[in-house]
């Protein structure tokens, strides 16, 4: 048996609303789009991790001085595009097969591993303003991993395809 899994990125910009001026800019530097290939029993088994494989630029600055509280920190969500990955041939493959999780530093906040979803946007990192540089975020892909419950072992095999949204947003204070 033989799986493929693709991803391909779309990334949205969310920049101000009508009181602020935040600007914001979130870039793929490297691995925009990423392949799985289970082609052997043991990968079926024990899944294949892509360690730091895409690795994203974040400027965000918000230039309000006006209010007394600017937003100076950003959030960086990410969700699927459609509810199941889906096969070329038909199949479809359940998202949670696909876990994710951010790292990077600069005083950023990561969350912990988590499975992809497309019901809501789940935070993936949040940090301080970026000016007058970039934040590194690197993005860490574990697929049909052993343990979570979603391995690739009894699946139809088929060349699955899903689109994951990143999104850069202002952080919204509670």
């Amino acid at each position: 048996m033989k799986y493929c899994l693709s991803f391909i990125f779309v990334i949205l910009f969310l920049n101000t609303n009508a009181q602020r001026t935040v600007t914001s800019r979130l870039r793929i530097d490297n691995g925009g789009s990423v392949n799985f290939f289970f082609n052997t029993i043991g990968k079926m088994q024990t899944g294949i991790t892509y360690t730091e494989w895409t690795q994203l630029s974040i400027y965000y600055k918000d230039t309000t001085a006006v209010l007394p509280d600017p937003v100076e920190n950003w959030v960086l969500d990410v969700k699927a595009r459609t509810p199941d990955m889906e096969g070329a041939e038909g199949n479809t493959l359940d998202l949670r097969t696909i876990q994710l999780v951010a790292s990077g530093g600069g005083g950023n906040t990561y969350a912990a591993k988590q499975f992809l979803t497309n019901l809501d946007f789940q935070q993936l990192a949040k940090g301080p303003e970026t000016a007058p540089g970039v934040t590194k975020v690197k993005i860490s892909y574990f697929c049909g991993e052993n343990g979570s419950g979603f391995t690739l072992l009894g699946k139809k095999s088929d060349f699955y395809t899903v689109d994951i949204i990143f999104t850069l947003r202002p952080e919204i204070a509670p």
